[in-house]
């Protein structure tokens, strides 16, 4: 059974930006939603001010992500 571990999003995730980007905009065109595409750059944004959390699974692997707006 895989195991995830949620966190506060840090400047030790920045890495993981661009691919949660591309998922983002994957997701809303499967579900048809108009969620805005957000660029690597403000997903960096909010991990840096704290914002945003990250979940990973037990091998550092990306498997969640959300964030808030203030």
């Amino acid at each position: 059974m895989e195991t995830f571990t949620i966190l506060l999003a840090t400047k030790a995730h920045l890495h993981y930006a661009e691919q949660i980007c591309a998922e983002m905009e994957s997701s809303a065109k499967v579900r048809g939603t108009g969620i805005a595409k957000r660029t690597p750059e403000y997903v960096r944004l909010k991990m840096e001010e704290g914002k945003a959390v990250i979940a990973l699974t037990n091998t550092n692997e990306w498997a969640g992500f959300c964030y808030i707006e203030t």
